[in-house]
């Protein structure tokens, strides 16, 4: 994935997320993407059916959805954040985490996972 493409994805997504009152966080290491929805259930299904059409994407994997009291991200159209590769070796959160059967496996993995998403997201200079 280059640069402009990562921009470019960017751009449409935070225009398209702000048309459909969404909000969340993308982060992006080693190929893989790790994204945060957040919005009405109705928007953020179609979404992902937007997502999943688009031959760009492959082994989409949702790994936990919730109803939630309150946004963690309401300002946020799409946070992003570029992870090199030791950010993203450096937590095994990424590694064991691929698929919703995953979750079954470690307790409390999908929490894991947005925290640590979430603490690389602020932890931006």
């Amino acid at each position: 994935m280059q640069e402009k493409d990562l921009e470019a994805i960017l751009t449409y997504s935070r225009e398209s997320n702000s048309r459909h009152a969404i909000t969340g966080l993308l982060l992006y290491g080693s190929g893989h993407f790790y994204q945060i929805l957040e919005g009405s259930k109705a928007n953020v299904h179609s979404l992902l059916e937007r997502i999943r059409r688009d031959n760009r994407h492959v082994d989409l994997t949702v790994i936990a959805e919730r109803d939630v009291e309150e946004r963690v991200f309401p300002k946020w159209w799409m946070g992003f954040r570029s992870l090199g590769p030791s950010e993203f070796a450096d937590d095994p959160a990424f590694h064991n985490i691929r698929t919703a059967s995953d979750l079954l496996k470690i307790p409390g993995a999908g929490d894991k996972l947005f925290k640590v998403m979430y603490a690389m997201y602020t932890s931006l200079p």
